[in-house]
């Protein structure tokens, strides 16, 4: 038999009639909100906190486990990473050398290059001033 809103007011009422208002409210808040059939017992509680545990004991051991491979991959990541990165930077360290050698190659061939052009001109124009000097001479005499 369930317990209903008005069985209960019934029973309230009846009891206002034989006990009075105060020893009749008393009496039924003494009473579950619900029926006896829907009250947790003692044995509930404890099964509920056993379950409970083994719920959180292997929570914490999928954790656990989560947390190991998650490690295990950044551990993976980073080594990755520390590989490509010190590949970049052979590759870059290479690029800058051969870009400096180049340069430097460059600077040196324009340098000498305008060097041997104004000793070229040098050595021309001596040597014009030297046939001029020569033929000023044998004509004076």
């Amino acid at each position: 038999m369930s317990i209903s809103e008005q069985s209960r007011h019934a029973l309230h009422s009846r009891l206002e009639a034989v006990l009075g208002p105060d020893e009749a409210t008393t009496l039924m808040e003494h009473l579950p909100p619900i029926g006896w059939a829907d009250v947790a017992t003692k044995r509930d509680l404890d099964n509920l906190g056993a379950a409970t545990r083994r719920d959180l004991d292997n929570l914490g051991a999928a954790t656990t486990r989560e947390l190991d491979n998650l490690q295990v991959a950044t551990m993976r990541d980073l080594d990755n990473h520390r590989v490509a990165t010190k590949r970049d930077l052979d590759n870059l360290e290479h690029r800058l050398r051969s870009d400096f050698r180049a340069d430097l190659h460059s600077a040196i061939t324009e340098a000498v290059s305008g060097q041997t052009r104004t000793v070229v001109l040098a050595v021309i124009g001596s040597n014009l001033t030297m046939a001029a000097l020569a033929f000023a001479a044998a004509t004076v005499r």
